[in-house]
């Protein structure tokens, strides 16, 4: 009943803590602890979007990237999150957990660049989200899944300029399944990308 109309300001908090550390002659481990309180909205018995008070996220995030070995590098994360909502206008969502939230995500992307063949490498990743509830109310969840990234490049010299000719695979594997959630909306993932 009141598409268009701008909310008032609303106002978000956050507290984080957290460590760096070089490790194993090279390897960055990041690790934080946060908690974010932020309002959250819904849809009322009157079909009017309003403001339904504040969703606690709290959680922790460890970050690993560097080089494994000359050859081989890593990108690493992991993020656990207990995020619900702690006080409400609307009841039924009171003490649950937000939607689109994903308790647990995570990814691992290597490359390695072969000694013997300069200028070449290849790279591949894997991402993983937990399930997700699909409302506020939690009536429903959408599964976890993981995608999967693949990819080669090669730098060469061509007269006095350097180029790089890369090709790149999003979601290899073609995984069709629900992503996202929000705004009484579902998404889906993206098909198999290739990019060059």
């Amino acid at each position: 009943t009141n598409a268009g109309t701008i909310l008032p300001p609303l106002v978000s908090t956050q507290w984080e803590v957290g460590a760096k550390a070089e490790l194993f002659g090279g390897m960055l481990t990041q690790l934080s602890f946060f908690e974010i309180e932020r309002p959250s909205t819904f849809l009322d018995s009157t079909n009017t979007f309003v403001a339904n008070g504040l969703a606690r996220y709290r959680g922790a995030e460890l970050f690993i990237s560097g080089e494994i070995t000359p050859e081989l590098s890593v990108i690493a994360s992991a993020i656990v999150l207990d995020a619900k909502q702690v006080n409400a206008q609307n009841a039924t969502t009171l003490n649950r957990t937000p939607e689109g939230t994903a308790e647990k995500t995570g990814s691992l992307f290597l490359e390695w660049r072969p000694a013997r063949m300069k200028g070449l490498s290849f790279s591949a990743g894997a991402f993983y989200t937990g399930y997700v509830s699909a409302n506020n109310a939690n009536q429903a969840f959408l599964p976890g899944y993981t995608t999967y990234s693949a990819g080669a490049s090669y730098r060469f010299k061509a007269g006095k300029v350097n180029y790089i000719a890369r090709v790149n695979g999003d979601n290899i594997t073609d995984k069709n399944t629900w992503s996202t959630a929000g705004a009484s909306l579902l998404g889906v993932t993206f098909p198999r990308t290739i990019k060059f």
